[in-house]
């Protein structure tokens, strides 16, 4: 693994390094590695693209929520409502990213049919930074 000292006195590691290292924290809670890829995926676009409140320092805070029992491992999110232009998930109360992951391929899929969707979570945890999802669209 390579670490790079910078001027303010951080490590510096390696992309790939930090989110195989996010993947397995979360396979290790018991998530299905689609599902840590995705968190992973979610945590580390945020800090590469200088959003850092919401990247990997926010494994703590994850963490005590998992711990807790307030995110769900084994949830499996599902539309509860659809419309071909819109729908609803309830996430029961699974990993924010991997609602909104969801979601946002979903409204994409709307719109590349109808050239528009909406799709809105309920029953669900913090996500992270937007951008993320907009990223996705892009």
């Amino acid at each position: 693994m390579t670490v790079h000292a910078t001027h303010d006195n951080r490590n510096r590691y390696a992309v790939s390094v930090v989110r195989q290292t996010v993947r397995d924290i979360y396979l290790a809670y018991g998530f299905s590695a689609a599902d840590s890829e995705i968190v992973a995926d979610s945590l580390v676009f945020t800090d590469v693209n200088g959003i850092e409140s919401h990247g990997v320092q926010r494994l703590s805070m994850y963490d005590r929520k998992v711990r807790r029992g307030k995110v769900r491992v084994h949830a499996d999110s599902e539309i509860v409502h659809e419309t071909p232009l819109s729908a609803t998930i309830d996430a029961h109360f699974s990993m924010g990213q991997v609602a909104g992951a969801k979601a946002m391929k979903l409204a994409i899929a709307k719109a590349q049919a109808h050239g528009i969707g909406f799709v809105v979570v309920r029953n669900s945890n913090h996500y992270g930074a937007s951008g993320y999802y907009a990223q996705l669209a892009a």
